[in-house]
């Protein structure tokens, strides 16, 4: 993706206008935590977890579930640049691979030492880069998935139930003409001591068809047999078993720092500095570093970029000697004359 910046003023104050929505260096955000949302999930999570147990007991046992976050955090996706947010550093943006488009010479003209050359600082009013670096600010989404322990216990039902309770008690003969004495002294009164068939009743127990009924001259004495109704209930939960799981929480949103190694194409417009280049060569006309001789414009330079009485490449720039309004420098030797800046 092509990206063009502008750029202006000397010192390229850059502003760009598109960006990549890719960056080469971003750090990857701590896990915010797991969220209310997550620890739903997590619940619903073991509640089928718990469910899946149900064939290993009765149909009408329970099974239940709770979940816990173990706190383990694992990313699993991103952080990844939300488009729009991006927020370059300007004064971080270096440009990689330079092209000039529009460029002069800026200054005025000078001679480097004992060469018998003149110089210039060449810049570029305009031009481009093919890539760039930059810090920047943006929105990046990442996910984490949370781990849990799931505590899987079972409550295992208990039907109604009926339970039948014999008679409890003893059989006693009473004398069948009153129905008040027994047999033992036939004085018609009750003296408590079973006697002949109740006796035999009494040691055969309650595995007697009539026992707890009256027989005959036996009357059964003590708790008739009744049958006693349980209602249905539940054990109290027991663990079973403890399983793990994961749950992929929402992206979290962060606010990072980043860096961009490949910003990609911009264009600058402004004064970039291209460095030293030769404006006027003036071959020597005698001996090595002496008096220059006729003027060469080089670079395309024809004098026009300079302001000033002496502007162009002529002898004027090179005077031998001290003029008013001069000044005087002595490179390597040789007294040479250069216009002072206009």
């Amino acid at each position: 993706m092509r990206k063009f910046i502008s750029c202006v003023s000397a010192m390229a104050v850059i502003a760009a206008t598109s960006v990549p929505a890719f960056a080469d260096t971003v750090p990857t955000p701590p896990a915010e935590g797991v969220s209310a949302e997550t620890l739903a999930a997590m619940d619903s999570a073991c509640d089928l977890l718990a469910a899946a147990h149900e064939i290993e007991g009765a149909p009408a046992d329970e099974w239940s579930g709770v979940a816990t976050s173990t706190g383990e955090a694992t990313l699993i996706a991103g952080p990844t640049e939300v488009a729009g947010t991006r927020v370059i550093d300007l004064l971080s943006v270096e440009g990689v691979g330079f092209h000039p488009s529009v460029t002069k010479i800026m200054g005025d003209p000078y001679r480097n030492g004992g060469s018998v050359n003149m110089f210039g600082q060449a810049v570029a009013t305009a031009g481009y880069y093919d890539d760039s670096t930059y810090n920047f600010t943006a929105d990046f989404e990442t996910t984490y998935k949370y781990g849990f322990s799931c505590a899987i216990s079972v409550e295992v039902y208990h039907p109604e139930e009926t339970i039948h309770h014999n008679a409890v008690g003893e059989y006693k003969n009473f004398f069948s003409g009153n129905g008040q004495g027994t047999d033992n002294d036939d004085d018609g009164v009750e003296d408590g001591q079973p006697q002949g068939a109740c006796a035999a009743y009494n040691a055969t127990g309650d595995t007697l068809p009539f026992w707890g009924f009256d027989k005959e001259q036996c009357k059964f004495v003590g708790t008739a047999a009744y049958d006693e109704v349980i209602d249905e209930y539940f054990d109290a939960p027991l663990l079973k078993y403890t399983e793990t799981g994961t749950i992929d929480q929402d992206a979290q949103t962060d606010n990072l720092t980043a860096f961009e190694d490949h910003g990609g194409y911009y264009e600058v417009t402004g004064e970039i500095p291209l460095g030293q280049v030769v404006i006027c060569i003036s071959p020597s006309t005698t001996t090595k570093k002496g008096v220059p001789g006729a003027w060469k414009a080089q670079n395309g330079y024809d004098g026009g970029s300079f302001t000033g009485p002496e502007a162009g490449c002529n002898t004027k720039w090179f005077d031998t000697g001290a003029t008013a309004g001069v000044t005087n420098l002595n490179l390597q030797g040789t007294f040479i004359s250069v216009p002072p800046a206009v």
